[in-house]
């Protein structure tokens, strides 16, 4: 899980993203978006894990891997997902990675040649 809250670069769409995993013993390619919540139940404090966003998957399932939150070109923020395994004896040596900036600033759009605009979305590369 990569840690995403700071001062000066949020998002206020989710605190965390988790990504990849295993999954009833199967490599997974989902990517969520988390948010924690303080709970206070006879005067004990828990967080509580929220899935509020799921963003595009991954080209390749993989547990086992490392991720990282990287500032790009153009101070675009990407989520480097790197290695891992995509079954119990099938090692990894790929590296994807996926815009954060429509989640980071939500909104944003792109011009056509014709004029007409769209909404930035993610892919992984």
């Amino acid at each position: 899980m990569q840690m995403i809250d700071s001062e000066k670069y949020r998002t206020n769409s989710f605190q965390a993203i988790m990504c990849g995993g295993a999954k009833h013993g199967i490599a997974s390619a989902e990517i969520y978006g988390l948010t924690f919540d303080l709970m206070q139940q006879n005067a004990i404090e828990n967080y509580v894990c929220n899935v509020v966003q799921t963003l595009p998957q991954m080209s390749t399932a993989r547990y086992m891997h490392q991720s990282a939150i990287i500032k790009g070109k153009n101070n675009a923020w990407h989520l480097l997902v790197a290695g891992g395994k995509a079954g119990a004896r099938s090692w990894l040596n790929t590296v994807e990675m996926l815009d954060l900036s429509p989640y980071f600033r939500p909104g944003q759009v792109k011009t056509a040649e014709d004029g007409t605009t769209t909404a930035v979305q993610s892919e992984w590369i």
